[in-house]
C-alpha cells in the first residue's frame, strides 16, 4: 500500500462520514451507516459524555480534516 492509496482511503472515509450525516447514503453502504448509528448509540450507553449531537459534531470535524484538498 503506497502513500497515495492511504490518502485515498482517508478521503473516502471522510466522504462516508459526510454522506452519513447528510442522509445521502449509498445503498451499497447501508449496512455500514446502520452500524455507525448503532455505534453512536452504544457510545452514549458506555459514556454519558458521548451525546449524539456532540459525536456528530466531532465526526463532521474529523471528516473536514480528511478532505482531499488539505495538504499536510
Amino acid at each position: 500500500m503506497n502513500l497515495e492509496t492511504r490518502k485515498a482511503a482517508f478521503v473516502k472515509c471522510g466522504l462516508f462520514i459526510k454522506q452519513h450525516f447528510n442522509d445521502n447514503w449509498d445503498e451499497k453502504e447501508k449496512g455500514l451507516h446502520q452500524g455507525l448509528d448503532q455505534l453512536i448509540d452504544t457510545a452514549l450507553i458506555y459514556n454519558g459524555w458521548f451525546v449524539k449531537d456532540f459525536v456528530k459534531e466531532a465526526l463532521l470535524n474529523i471528516s473536514a480534516m480528511l478532505d482531499e484538498k488539505i495538504d499536510c
